[in-house]
């Protein structure tokens, strides 16, 4: 028993020790005050003069010092330690096996010697570390260490300082979470803090704004008032001051002896200003330009340097004034001033001191023609009767103004929501009203609209044929006939180009906007009269039906365009509703076009060598070297599939880089192996990357790298591709022929290529279309056309290629029509780069 009480009472400290640590959360303020705490509760149970913490940050893989107390090295301070030192010490390897470590000299040694440890510091005889753990995960280390023989660990000192180290996480991640909860609470409070400001701002301005729309009533009631002068030119003060600083404030008028006096003067430094001839003062300047100025300090000395004004007078800060007319001749001036810099003037008051210079040059206009009409009666009827006819002119004329001005304001607003051209609604107009009307379909559930997206056919090829104001015209009548082909409810409007989109309000049924689709298409099927001649176009609807699932216009536009496009694929002249089909093919396009970008910047396109043979003996004329996906569980994706896919997002630019390089490098390897064997390798070639001239240098680099000879490589182009007019094409054509690069005509029967088109280029082979050798086998037909290709080529002194042999029949038929070559895998599938080679080598 008596052994026991020193045991309980060791227990008792520890309890002690753990609740002092817990209160710690509520007595430190931050974590800088909470580690020298905890050092001094640790130091109560065990020695600790030597204690360090460090904190271990996931996110970046760092160690940070937070907390050290050395005796043996006094100078050592957290921020003396870098991260990169605490790794390849024993706290980094502490942090690494995760268990609380009791080393001594000897396990130093054998640590350093394995590698573990790099030596930091000076040596201890003793070193204990526990690692801090917060669900399972290691957040830093705690660490105590002896460098005096008298002060030794054991296990025991190990498992107490362990349970410690439980209490102190859980200390230290509430105060973390409490300094979170205090940084949120300041990011409120400052976010609060400016939306308030913000707000008063706002509240400032429209109390401004009401105040002005009250001192501008007031003043045109003063003007049209009578009473003593005096008493005017003090409202006309109050008034002014209710808006700007008004403490310096005066009215100058030029007298009947043509001298500037001051019938009303208010000024902080000067009681009363005498008359005086008109000079070269601010009040003459004003007068002699007649006009609202604002004038600066700065302002003001320039115009003393160019001797425009005097140095004489008080010299204000900012000096604004407007000039005083009565009929049509400067008398005057009103002015306001200030001598604090804290008082500045802005160019918004100009505003206001015009139209108060006008409300008191109107009252002083009233009372000299008062003061003439008592001065010479019938003289002055006869002169305010014409002032008053020119007074009505004038009005009339200022009507005129306003009418025109509020015209060319409805003209403005119809501008920015109408297309210039057409005279249609624009993008911005309709995606507003579209927004407007999706937000209303939850209060009217009911009412059914619909989106039709209309793209017009050939209009590009009208466009660059006939000149844009040709298609301008096109655009126009299409306008017209859209318009006629809708109701007063529905909206019609341009996207921009050739793009078309109408808002049917309130459909019934989808066979109404099935029968106004067709007659959309027929009209538009029908030739339009430009430039004296008869332009057919066409078009091609894609529709959607408005619901509460989309969240904005932009969605609405997005799926009609979607439609659009799929009734393109079907034809031309044809209208498809969007369904949830074609999102999921969108989406799974999108998806597709993502992991092609993926696959080509991995380098998961590989290629593959297809042999062309020479008929009928089979042999080895040359490679078609073909771009190959893999699948992720095997087998290989179609080409047609996502080489689609690579043209519309431009990536096959990349493929045929990549590709162009794989068969440069591999002629060269061949060449210097096969010398005795002419060979060459054709590579297909896209109509964007022979528009691409960052592409075409990289492809003639490439030849003169490798030291091809001419007809060595190969360049596979479809007839679609030579058909349509392509800026820079023929440029590239030239670039590829001067450095021996050899044109196959791809696909050669599929389109629509004449006899001048193959004259204009000079091919050394032509690659028949795969579509007619399965027509071969099927009827007769497919026979003579098959002869009339190889007629073509006969004529033309270009050997023909049979592409696409897939069966024993076909090979047999092109080689009983005399065909000089064959390529497809009746014949060989294509070969990965070792087996080409193994069957160069055969």
């Amino acid at each position: 028993m008596d052994d026991q009480k020193p045991l309980m009472g060791a227990k008792d400290v520890l309890l002690d020790a753990l609740f002092d640590i817990a209160e710690l959360s509520s007595e430190a303020n931050d974590l800088a005050s909470f580690f020298p705490m905890v050092h001094r509760i640790i130091g109560n149970l065990l020695p600790a003069e030597n204690f360090y913490v460090a904190l271990y940050h996931e996110f970046d893989d760092t160690i940070e010092l937070v907390y050290m107390v050395d005796l043996a090295d006094p100078d050592m301070t957290p921020g003396s330690v870098s991260s990169q030192d605490l790794h390849r010490g024993l706290t980094g390897y502490l942090l690494r096996s995760g268990d609380a470590l009791l080393l001594s000299g000897d396990g130093f040694k054998q640590l350093a010697e394995k590698g573990e440890i790099a030596h930091i510091g000076p040596d201890s005889l003793d070193w204990l570390g526990i690692p801090l753990k917060l669900d399972h995960k290691i957040i830093g280390a705690m660490v105590v260490q002896s460098y005096d023989a008298s002060t030794r660990y054991n296990e025991d000192d190990k498992q107490l300082l362990t349970f410690v180290a439980r209490q102190v996480v859980n200390t230290l991640e509430r105060i973390r979470h409490r300094e979170l909860l205090e940084q949120q609470i300041m990011e409120r409070t400052q976010a609060l803090h400016e939306s308030n400001q913000l707000l008063r701002r706002e509240v400032q301005e429209r109390k401004r704004a009401e105040t002005f729309q009250s001192v501008m009533l007031h003043l045109s009631e003063l003007a049209h008032s009578d009473g003593d002068p005096q008493d005017f030119y003090v409202q006309v003060h109050d008034q002014v001051s209710r808006l700007i600083d008004a403490r310096n404030f005066y009215i100058a008028l030029l007298d009947r002896k043509q001298l500037l006096t001051f019938p009303y003067f208010v000024d902080q430094h000067q009681l009363q200003a005498k008359a005086r001839k008109p000079g070269k003062g601010l009040t003459e300047y004003l007068m002699r330009n007649g006009q609202a100025v604002l004038v600066t300090r700065k302002v003001r000395d320039e115009l003393i340097q160019k001797g425009i004004l005097d140095s004489e007078g008080t010299e204000a800060f900012h000096w604004l004034g407007g000039p005083l007319v009565v009929d049509g001749q400067v008398v005057g001036a009103l002015v306001v001033q200030s001598y604090d810099e804290s008082n500045r003037y802005r160019r918004e008051d100009l505003e206001l001191i015009s139209f108060v210079s006008r409300s008191v040059s109107e009252a002083l206009s009233r009372r000299q023609h008062r003061e003439m009409l008592e001065a010479a009666k019938r003289e002055l009827e006869a002169k305010v009767t014409e002032r008053t006819r020119e007074l009505e002119v004038a009005n009339g004329a200022l009507r005129r103004q306003m009418q025109e001005k509020a015209a060319l304001a409805e003209r403005h607003r119809f501008d920015a929501m109408h297309d210039a051209l057409t005279g249609l609604a624009n993008r911005a107009f309709f995606t507003t009203q579209l927004n407007r009307v999706l937000k209303s379909l939850s209060r009217y559930p009911n009412r059914r609209y619909v989106v039709a997206f209309i793209d017009l056919d050939r209009f590009k090829i009208i466009n660059d044929s006939m000149g844009h104001l040709a298609g301008d015209q096109l655009l126009k009548q299409v306008a017209q006939r859209l318009q006629a082909c809708i109701r007063e409810t529905d909206m019609v409007a341009r996207l921009g180009g050739d793009e078309f989109v109408i808002l049917f309000d309130c459909v019934q049924h989808d066979e109404d906007v099935a029968l106004v689709g067709q007659r959309i298409i027929n009209a538009l099927h029908q030739p339009f009269e430009i430039q004296e001649q008869q332009v057919f176009s066409g078009c091609s609807l894609g529709v959607a039906h408005l619901s509460r699932r989309y969240k904005d216009a932009s969605d609405v536009l997005r799926d009609a365009d979607t439609a659009m496009y799929q009734a393109k694929s079907r034809g031309r002249g044809q209208m498809v509703f969007f369904d949830d089909t074609m999102r999921e093919n969108l989406i799974s396009r999108f998806s597709l076009q993502n992991a092609l970008r993926l696959a080509v910047e991995s380098g998961q396109i590989f290629p593959a060598f297809q042999p062309i043979f020479s008929l009928p003996g089979r042999k080895l004329h040359g490679f078609e070297l073909l771009a190959r996906w893999p699948r992720a569980g095997g087998g290989e994706l179609t080409p047609e599939l996502f080489l689609e896919a690579a043209e519309e997002t431009g990536i096959i630019v990349d493929i045929d880089t990549l590709m162009v390089r794989q068969a440069c490098r591999q002629l060269s390897l061949w060449g210097h192996q096969l010398t005795d064997q002419p060979l060459f390798v054709s590579v297909n070639l896209s109509a964007r990357s022979l528009q691409n001239s960052a592409f075409m240098k990289h492809l003639v680099e490439q030849v003169r790298e490798h030291e091809l000879t001419p007809g060595q490589l190969m360049v596979e182009i479809r007839e679609n591709v030579l058909i349509q007019p392509s800026p820079g094409l023929d440029e590239a054509l030239n670039a590829l022929k001067e450095v021996g690069v050899g044109l196959i005509l791809d696909h050669f029967g599929a389109g629509s290529a004449t006899l001048s088109v193959l004259m204009q280029h000079h091919f050394q082979a032509l690659k028949m279309s795969p579509h007619f050798l399965r027509q071969v086998t099927e009827h007769e037909r497919g026979q003579s056309l098959l002869q009339s290709v190889i007629a073509v080529s006969r004529y033309l002194k270009v050997p023909l290629i049979a592409h696409g042999i897939e069966e024993e029949n076909q090979l047999q038929a092109v080689q009983s029509m005399g065909c000089a070559y064959g390529q497809g895998e009746y014949l060989c599938q294509p070969l990965a780069t070792a087996q080409a080679e193994l069957m160069l080598c055969a």
